[in-house]
């Protein structure tokens, strides 16, 4: 019995100073309800904020996407300008060979 009452009595005092350790940022979401016209309550900030996270990885991800298809463009693009370049050249060497004629 005394053992389990020095357990909790522990678990209480570690309970305890995380609570103090977390108060802070009670505290600091307090002073941002009271000087915001935007938020009533604590909980509409963190659904803000939760909204912006979830916003700013959509945003990643449209990203990466859009990088991964400008690439792709770009390796196009490249493959279409030599193609192009080769039937000038073809097309030169034939119009040197009509003008030695």
């Amino acid at each position: 019995l005394t053992k389990k009452t020095e357990q909790l009595t522990s678990q209480l005092e570690k309970r305890r100073k995380k609570l103090q350790k977390l108060s802070i940022y009670h505290h600091y979401l307090d002073k941002v309800v009271e000087s915001s016209e935007d938020f009533a309550e604590i909980r509409e900030v963190i659904a803000r904020h939760d909204t912006l996270v979830m916003t700013h990885r959509d945003l990643l991800v449209n990203e990466h996407e859009n990088q991964d298809a400008i690439e792709s463009e770009r390796a196009s693009l490249a493959k279409f300008r030599e193609e192009k370049n080769n039937e000038i050249l073809n097309y030169n060497n034939r119009v040197s060979g009509f003008v030695h004629m």
